[in-house]
């Protein structure tokens, strides 16, 4: 699929390696601008069969450049990882369905990088088979791995959410972690996690109930 590797905030290809922070992150995408807002939808392009990942397109981009790719170079890339797909759709309407996608593989990987730099955790993983069966990153506490599906709380993203949802199988030890509009931060034109507080403080949760739960077994 890729030589892509992810170790911590180190994104490594052949022998490049990619290191970024969560604020030298911010820093780099703020003044991308995102024109992916009311472009054409095309039910061709929507509903096409084996359509080839946009997410190795965009991390192929990242480790390639040495930063996140501004929207025009992730399309591109996506274009010449996959011409003779492209060729067979309105690549207009085809771009449109790729920066729908775009803001979200940003939003992940900061996020990503805030569970690492965090240090709740003992373990974070991301991994792109992963991904592209539902899983956004896992993290590790206490011996304990959380499978963790990230997403934006609104209509349309619910709706997208249940459509991928139906894709995979049921995927165990999961953590859904919505983006509330009421916290999230804005830089430029993207929304992000302002932290992972709400993360920790499930896993808190589940590894408490965990605990009583194998209390009771052994009464």
């Amino acid at each position: 699929m890729t030589d892509i590797v992810f170790q911590k905030n180190h994104i490594i290809k052949g022998g490049k390696d990619t290191v970024f922070s969560a604020i030298l992150f911010e820093q780099t995408i703020e003044n991308y601008p995102y024109s992916g807002m009311k472009m054409i939808v095309d039910s061709e392009v929507e509903n096409a069969p084996d359509m080839p990942p946009f997410v190795i397109s965009f991390y192929e981009a990242f480790a390639d450049l040495g930063k996140p790719p501004t929207e025009d170079e992730f399309f591109d890339r996506y274009v010449k990882d996959n011409f003779s797909f492209c060729c067979l759709f309105n690549l207009e309407a085809l771009k449109a369905r790729a920066l729908r996608a775009y803001p979200s593989f940003l939003r992940d990987y900061h996020f990503y990088l805030m569970c690492i730099e965090d240090g709740f955790f003992d373990d974070v993983k991301y991994c792109l088979e992963d991904d592209m069966d539902g899983i956004d990153l896992k993290v590790t506490k206490d011996n304990v791995e959380f499978n963790i599906m990230l997403f934006c709380d609104t209509k349309k993203a619910n709706q997208y959410r249940e459509k991928k949802l139906f894709r995979h199988e049921e995927i165990p030890n999961s953590i859904d972690l919505p983006l509330k509009m009421n916290k999230r931060k804005f830089v430029g034109d993207y929304w992000l996690y302002e932290s992972v507080s709400d993360l920790t403080s499930i896993v808190i949760l589940r590894l408490h109930k965990k605990k009583l739960e194998n209390i009771v077994k052994a009464v």
